[in-house]
């Protein structure tokens, strides 16, 4: 009996001596994920991937997109909070846009140095503008308004942003600075380019005011991309008041010359009464002639190249 009892002893020793190894998921040691529950992990592994996001380096920015597209949507505001006031140096330009490919609102709900540095630091624009713009926009349409009076250095994207939102009362907006920034002789570019990306009809009243003004040939280009509802006859009257007003209606009729097709024949035809044959050939040869697939558009076409040809010229 003494001899059993000995040998029960010094095997129960021996078993307590080989005990369980501490916790450690083999997975996580390869870098695979961590089994469901192991939160620190998880969080360990949402900080790394934030990290590698806004890091200074392109290459590391990039390769970590790929994990973002699944693992950003249930992003934590206090996870994104303490990578966004870090002190390290950061390029937030990946970050932002992964956010607003996932579609995350979060930096809504971050504390305002965590918005400043989203803001202020390498690579925030444009893209913050247009997090704004496009994510949530009734609640980005503010924060638009206060970086439009904060960074004058990012107008262009700023007023793209503002008109993106597709609010009327953005449209207002940008076309009231245009018209205060054009009368105190600085350029309505960027107004112009929101009101552009706003995709909402501007009125004849305000397309004439500008052409009105001191454009330069640019913004007049641009002026002519603008959702308008001027009629055929409308453009042909601009056209006929010549200077700026001509180059305008030109731009916007030959831009779609499908849609506006009664006026293309009817600007041509002036053109060719003026004897303006390198004009007309110059109008003819334009992309957006060659390339339209409407069939009286292209018949028309062969037709006045044809009868120039036959002028002599």
């Amino acid at each position: 009996m003494y001899l059993l009892c000995l040998i029960a002893m010094v095997a129960c020793a021996a078993s307590q001596a080989e005990g369980p190894a501490p916790s450690a998921d083999p997975k996580s040691l390869t870098g695979e994920p961590a089994l469901p529950g192991d939160t620190s992990q998880s969080k360990e592994n949402v900080g790394t991937l934030l990290k590698q996001l806004m890091s200074p380096r392109e290459a590391e920015r990039f390769r970590a997109m790929d994990k973002a597209k699944t693992q950003l949507k249930g992003i934590s505001v206090k996870n994104i909070e303490q990578v966004l006031t870090s002190l390290r140096k950061k390029n937030v330009s990946t970050l932002i846009f992964s956010l607003m490919e996932a579609g995350s609102d979060v930096l809504y709900g971050v504390s305002l140095p965590a918005r400043r540095a989203a803001e202020n630091s390498e690579g925030s624009f444009p893209n913050i503008a247009f997090y704004y713009a496009r994510i949530s926009p009734r609640k980005g349409l503010p924060e638009l308004y206060r970086l439009y009076g904060e960074r004058g250095d990012q107008r262009l994207s700023i007023c793209k942003a503002i008109g993106e939102t597709g609010d009327s009362e953005a449209l207002k907006f940008l076309m009231a600075e245009a018209k205060a920034e054009k009368m105190d002789g600085a350029s309505a570019f960027p107004f112009i380019a929101g009101m552009q990306s706003s995709n909402r009809n501007v009125s004849r009243d305000a397309i004439e005011w500008f052409l009105e003004q001191n454009l330069d040939r640019e913004e007049i280009i641009l002026l002519s991309r603008l959702r308008t509802s001027l009629t055929q006859r409308e453009l042909v009257s601009l056209y006929d008041e010549g200077k700026k007003k001509r180059v305008y209606a030109i731009e916007h009729i030959f831009r779609k010359p499908d849609i506006y097709f009664e006026a293309l024949c009817s600007v041509i035809d002036k053109e060719l009464e003026n004897r303006q044959y390198d004009k007309v050939r110059q109008l003819m040869m334009s992309d957006s002639i060659r390339r339209s697939k409407d069939q009286r558009v292209r018949q028309y076409r062969e037709a006045v190249l044809g009868r120039i040809g036959n002028s002599g010229q």
